[in-house]
């Protein structure tokens, strides 16, 4: 006699993440110069918490009518991946709402609403655009390598190991 299993199969998640396959041409060239050059590493993460920010400041705009919502995140920085290849990436804790004051005046949390497919391809697009902004505004669109030219070994070392 089969025995019935008492678990449940859970429903599936909602459609919240996009794929970002089609970005591979230009994601490990992003990851090698982001690796050695902390600044441009700094600006990759503005352009994607500026882009998040400014979707949580229009659903809470058109949501609740609040004009201009206070955003907040905490952001870890790993270099690494579990294989110690080197993969510069962000970790990102982002509150599920805003505060409707000012920064002197915060007032009470108001929780927004799980994104929908829309906000994420709305956040992704934006920050695609704004680090386009910043490869061209930087020139790294080029193929010129200073960390090639200056430090051939690491450079190989580098490529290798993002490809990992």
């Amino acid at each position: 006699m089969a025995r019935r299993s008492r678990t449940r199969s859970l429903p599936a998640p909602p459609p919240t993440f996009l794929s970002v396959s089609g970005c591979s041409r230009f994601l490990n060239p992003l990851r090698y110069r982001c690796a050695w050059d902390a600044r441009l590493t700094t600006e990759v993460l503005r352009a994607f918490l500026r882009s998040l920010f400014a979707d949580q400041r229009r659903r809470a705009r058109r949501r609740f009518g609040i004009p201009r919502g206070q955003c907040g995140s905490v952001t870890f920085i790993q270099r690494f991946g579990s294989a110690l290849n080197l993969t510069p990436h962000f970790h990102v804790l982002v509150l599920d709402g805003v505060y409707p004051g000012p920064a002197h005046d915060l007032g009470s949390f108001v929780p927004l609403p799980p994104p929908e497919t829309e906000d994420v391809a709305r956040v992704l697009a934006g920050t695609a655009r704004r680090i386009l902004r910043i490869v061209e505004r930087r020139g790294l669109d080029s193929s010129e390598d200073t960390l090639a030219s200056d430090e051939p070994l690491l450079a190989l070392l580098t490529g290798a190991s993002i490809m990992f």
